[in-house]
């Protein structure tokens, strides 16, 4: 890729990341900062088309974006878009394993291991209800 191309991608992923954030909630890039973790000034650069977004750094902002890791590699250009299909598993995922590996919020703080212990014990008590009433319907 020469460097005319891979500037005008620096600049069309940051322009796309900055309405990506603004459409998430995030008013300036400091309270995405405050989320994800990523400094004001990687985000400033990237958004700028100043800095191409590092691997990780993406992996950090993804889960506030609402898109997946691999998805925002390959609009990043780090992987191609046909391949996300492939690298992201459409198997569905047991809802124990899910919560599990998932790094869920409440109200702006992470749950703790009992949280989601405690979250998963409330759904499957509400799934196991919603499933009774259904199987009375049918009889």
């Amino acid at each position: 890729m020469d460097n005319i191309s891979e500037k005008e991608q620096l600049k069309e992923f940051g322009l796309w990341l900055s309405k990506r954030r603004e459409s998430c909630g995030y008013s300036s890039q400091r309270q995405l900062s405050l989320k994800s973790g990523v400094s004001p000034a990687t985000i400033s650069r990237i958004e700028s088309g100043i800095q191409k977004a590092e691997p990780d750094t993406l992996a950090r902002l993804a889960p506030y974006l609402s898109i997946s890791h691999e998805e925002l590699m390959a609009i990043a250009g780090y992987i191609d878009i046909r391949d996300v299909e492939r690298i992201v598993d459409p198997a569905p995922k047991d809802l124990e394993e899910f919560l599990k590996e998932s790094n869920i919020e409440y109200d702006g703080a992470p749950l703790s291991e009992e949280e989601k212990e405690s979250v998963l014990g409330f759904l499957k008590l509400a799934i196991d209800t919603i499933r009774k009433k259904q199987n009375k319907k049918k009889t």
